[in-house]
């Protein structure tokens, strides 16, 4: 604002002196008080212009700062969010992995527990004598008094002590066969909420 009121000044001096050097009267009239008054008002314009414009390049400047911190934030977010897509697609492959992993378990020991049932049935099967058609076998019940005077005591007690331990191996691997089973069990229990499969 000073700037303009100084120009004025001189111009008012300038016109003064002008004034003096002719020695007329009369310098001070309404047509150069007029123009005065334009001079002043199109620098106030002029001023007003400028300050309007250094505004509206502050804004401009201020809005362009301001997109560009919009745009990092985004890229930042992006960054984490492809980070994070990247992290949970891992995880994913590794759960898949160990899932794959428990399924092959189970599979393999399913697989052992079956051979293993059936090289004892098939062993069963071998020790088993051939009876005769017709008649039950005998390896729960006691030889009749027949059996045991013509055979002679000895070879009865060892006859009978022969069927006691078929028996007794018979039980045993019965037993075997049901904790065999029971352990799949168990695993397959144990796998299904990891695999979402009911067995």
């Amino acid at each position: 604002m000073e700037q303009p009121f100084s120009r004025i000044q001189e111009q008012v001096s300038l016109m003064k002196e002008k004034d003096d050097s002719k020695g007329s009267k009369g310098t001070n009239s309404a047509a150069e008080a007029s123009k005065i008054l334009a001079e002043n008002r199109r620098l106030m314009r002029e001023q007003k212009e400028k300050e309007e414009q250094l505004r509206l390049r502050r804004k401009e400047e201020e809005m362009r700062l301001a997109e560009e911190a919009r745009l990092i934030r985004l890229e930042e977010e992006k960054k984490l969010a492809e980070e994070k897509k990247i992290k949970d697609e891992e995880n994913a492959l590794l759960a898949e992995e160990e899932r794959v992993k428990m399924v092959e378990k189970v599979r393999q020991e399913r697989e052992r527990i079956m051979q293993q049932n059936q090289k004892e049935r098939r062993e069963r099967k071998n020790q088993i004598p051939k009876r005769k058609k017709g008649k039950l076998p005998s390896d729960f019940t006691s030889p009749p008094e027949e059996t045991m005077l013509h055979k002679g005591k000895q070879n009865h007690r060892a006859e009978w002590r022969h069927m006691e331990e078929s028996k007794m191996a018979k039980i045993h691997k019965c037993r075997r066969n049901e904790a065999n089973n029971l352990t799949l069990l168990k695993l397959m229990n144990i796998l299904s909420p990891i695999t979402g499969h009911v067995f």
